[in-house]
């Protein structure tokens, strides 16, 4: 099990967790955040997100799994929830890419967010390896 707490995230913002899967087994990972306040002139009877980030898992092939709030797997990124899934059968041996993208991230994580990753495979959790790509989050204050 490896868990990742207080993911920073911005606008242009990834996070990459390689790991390597050392033998066929179940593998689930779970990304949730806490999302910036909606206004209250936003469509109230539609599922909206402020803060939009996607759960990417890449095989070494460099085909992409999306996680979902619903059924935990899909060809398509999830624009409705704040909790995403990825749940597969097995994964083959080998080196795999778990991404949290910030894919539309108007208000960063300095701004009252917090996101976590929990992963559960057969992987050794002390050689997960993590990188952070993408601008600086920096808190802008205005007066």
């Amino acid at each position: 099990v490896y868990l990742a707490d207080r993911i920073q995230f911005g606008e242009g913002c990834k996070t990459i967790f390689t790991f390597r899967i050392t033998e066929p087994k179940p593998f689930d990972a779970q990304l949730a955040w806490v999302d910036y306040p909606g206004t209250t002139d936003s469509d109230q009877t539609a599922p909206k997100l402020v803060n939009d980030l996607d759960l990417e898992l890449y095989t070494s092939d460099t085909s992409c799994t999306y996680g979902r709030g619903d059924d935990g797997a899909t060809n398509e990124p999830d624009q409705l929830n704040n909790a995403e899934k990825i749940h597969m059968a097995f994964l083959p041996q080998g080196t795999y890419k778990l991404v949290v993208n910030c894919a539309n991230v108007p208000h960063s994580s300095l701004e009252g967010g917090a996101a976590a990753l929990y992963v559960k495979g057969a992987f050794d959790p002390d050689a997960v390896e993590v990188k952070r790509i993408g601008p600086p989050i920096v808190k802008i204050t205005v007066r």
